[in-house]
């Protein structure tokens, strides 16, 4: 799934622009992507436009959320499938998240994409092929691309949690335009190893099996790597019970 490319909004952000707003102001410049870039956003009695597609004035926030338009309305991103996983904003910029209130990434004296980048740095992946267990946001499979890891393999099991991926611009993107241009077609997961090179194997670290061949109690679920060397996407699967969800 393409990451969301919509308003991200805070409670202060909406205030800011509502404040600008009734002060007469028409235009806006500023941030409505946690900090990744910079917009001119228009300012009408109805609400704002921001990349090119107006958005109504949002309803009351509530603080410590982060809200995306869903197509009707400004929703919170978080989701409840046994625990309540959920975005969260930082004086950072990049977001934390929380599964049922507790805070996944360190946030109270850095940035949690500085953290990661932080312990990537340790690691001295350049060159190095890398396995990223509990992705989470993403955010070291990114700062060890951004350092010339090898290849990196990320797992993350929770469907939520890559959900909350898609919504987070400071989250890697494996469907960008750059990525989605290089990548192998699945069909090439049918050709043998043996007659691949080490990136294009690497870019796909297990093929589709039967239904059948699992557990009546698991189900699969996949997330996304990336290999630079070869510039694609990789899908490094897991089995996992099925009513597991953190």
């Amino acid at each position: 799934m393409p990451h969301y490319s919509g308003p991200l909004l805070t409670r202060d952000s909406a205030d800011i622009l509502r404040r600008a707003h009734d002060k007469g102001a028409t235009k806006w410049q500023g941030s409505l992507d946690l900090g990744r870039s910079e917009a001119a956003v228009q300012l009408d009695a109805e609400g704002f436009t921001f990349r090119g597609q107006h958005y109504p004035w949002p309803g009351k926030l509530k603080d410590h959320t982060l809200y995306y338009w869903d197509g009707e309305e400004f929703c919170s991103i978080s989701r409840f499938s046994g625990s309540l996983i959920k975005l969260v904003p930082t004086e950072w910029g990049a977001p934390t998240f929380e599964i049922d209130g507790i805070k996944m990434l360190p946030t109270s004296k850095l940035s949690p994409f500085e953290d990661a980048r932080r312990k990537v740095e340790l690691v001295a992946p350049a060159g190095k092929s890398l396995l990223d267990t509990c992705g989470g946001l993403g955010y070291f499979a990114a700062c060890a691309l951004e350092a010339g890891v090898g290849q990196i393999r990320s797992f993350e099991k929770n469907a939520d949690v890559m959900w909350l991926r898609t919504l987070n611009p400071w989250s890697p993107d494996p469907d960008s335009a750059a990525a989605a241009a290089a990548c192998t077609s699945a069909t090439a997961t049918s050709r043998s190893r043996s007659n691949r090179s080490p990136a294009i194997a690497s870019m796909r670290s297990c093929t589709t099996r039967r239904a059948s061949a699992l557990p009546a109690n698991c189900t699969r679920r996949c997330s996304t790597t990336i290999s630079p060397a070869s510039s694609a996407r990789a899908a490094a699967c897991s089995t996992t019970p099925a009513r597991r969800t953190s």
